[in-house]
């Protein structure tokens, strides 16, 4: 599969759904395709951020501007890979958001495993099922 030529929707905030956004950060490579997906979920008040993407300047102001005026009821990271969660820290800091992560994941971004086990860091909530 061929990347698409540019321009691409770098840095803008698209709504492919109602009470969706998604925001396309500026690392496009054979994994990301054209970037990774960041998705904003909810209202004008209060949203979600899922997948916050790479720890990169202009996608973390991409990321702000979207965000606009809405509090973040939560940061979740559906895995670390180093496209999908590096934001999540330092979105979490500019904004004071709670991060959300599977257990597992969770030393990815605040401990590193000591054998088998990981800590998970008090700052990173675990997902847990509501059914």
């Amino acid at each position: 599969m061929q990347i698409p030529p540019k321009p691409w929707p770098t840095g803008l905030s698209q709504s492919p759904e109602t009470l969706v956004r998604r925001v396309l950060a500026p690392n496009p490579s054979p994994y990301t395709y054209t970037g990774t997906q960041t998705y904003l979920v909810g209202g004008a008040e209060k949203i979600a951020v899922i997948d916050p993407g790479p720890d990169d300047p202009d996608h973390l102001a991409a990321l702000e501007a979207a965000i606009g005026d809405a509090s973040i009821a939560a940061i979740m990271c559906t895995h670390t890979h180093r496209d999908h969660s590096p934001a999540a820290k330092p979105l979490a800091a500019r904004t004071g958001a709670p991060l959300w992560a599977a257990r597992r994941w969770c030393w990815m971004m605040g401990n590193r495993p000591n054998g088998a086990r990981a800590r998970m860091p008090r700052s990173i909530k675990p997902m847990r099922p509501t059914a």
